[in-house]
């Protein structure tokens, strides 16, 4: 798939839970938190464990935050999350 491709459903994703496999094969959970026009940045569930309590706390030091080129993605799935 092409980056404008990814870019747009990426911009669909703002915060919801997604995973996402990239060309080096790592595969990440994260919660989408926005986007640029070369990055998905999330932050990463297994930080959250379940407690949307952290996410503020998370989401104001962006150094917790997982930035993901949009041209290493490969494939792209929204999931299921339960607070």
């Amino acid at each position: 798939m092409s980056r404008e491709y990814y870019l747009d459903l990426c911009a669909r994703s703002i915060g919801e839970a997604v995973e996402i496999e990239t060309t080096d094969g790592e595969c990440i959970q994260g919660l989408s938190i926005k986007i640029d026009q070369n990055h998905l940045y999330l932050c990463p569930l297994s930080m959250l464990n379940g407690d949307k309590t952290k996410l503020v706390k998370l989401l104001s030091s962006e150094e917790q935050l997982i930035a993901v080129p949009l041209a290493s993605i490969l494939s792209f799935e929204f999931l299921q999350m339960y607070f």
